[in-house]
């Protein structure tokens, strides 16, 4: 299966390179499209990002939290 995709990337990335001109044209409404796209899309995520904080938060505090060594009931009668 690697393989068949290896030949695959190869033959797309081979055709990419060597196609002829286009002579296509891309109008200036497509360039502020993209801008658009793209403050859209960190707007969005920034949102994202907002509103599940204290989630996130807390499930990366529990990921990297020390444990705490607990007591044991030797150690509580030693200390009598």
């Amino acid at each position: 299966m690697r393989r068949v995709t290896d030949i695959f990337l190869v033959l797309f990335f081979l055709s990419i390179t060597f196609t002829p001109h286009a002579h296509a044209y891309l109008d200036p409404g497509t360039g502020s499209y993209l801008i658009q796209l793209l403050i859209g899309g960190a707007v969005g995520g920034g949102f994202l990002i907002k509103t599940y904080w204290a989630a996130l938060k807390e499930r990366w505090s529990k990921l990297w939290k020390k444990k705490q060594p607990t007591q044991t009931s030797s150690d509580n009668h030693d200390s009598k």
